[in-house]
C-alpha cells in the first residue's frame, strides 16, 4: 500500500514529465518553421533601425547586423535568379 506521500510525489513527478515533453514539442515545432528571405529581411530591417535609433547602441552590432543583412541579401538574389537551359541538361 503506498504512502499518501509516495502517492503525491508520483503525481508531481508524471507532471513534470507531462510538462517537459510539451515543452519539447513546442521547441520541435519552432524549430520546423522555415522563415523566407524576404521576412528575415523584414525583422532585421527592423531591428536595424531600431539600433540606430538608440543612443547606446554599438557600432559593432549595427555592423554585424549590417553584413548580415548583406549575406541574405544575396541569398535572395540568388534564389531569384533565373536558371539556364543548360542547368537542366
Amino acid at each position: 500500500m503506498l504512502s499518501s506521500d509516495e502517492i503525491v510525489s508520483s503525481v508531481g513527478v508524471q507532471q513534470e514529465e507531462r510538462e517537459e515533453s510539451e515543452n519539447e514539442e513546442e521547441v520541435d515545432s519552432a524549430a520546423s518553421k522555415k522563415i523566407s528571405h524576404g521576412a528575415a529581411l523584414n525583422h532585421l530591417e527592423s531591428l536595424l533601425d531600431y539600433l540606430e535609433s538608440e543612443e547606446n547602441s554599438l557600432l559593432s552590432d549595427k555592423l554585424i547586423l549590417h553584413r548580415l543583412h548583406m549575406d541574405i541579401r544575396k541569398k535572395e538574389n540568388a534564389m531569384k535568379k533565373q536558371t539556364t537551359i543548360l542547368n537542366f541538361f
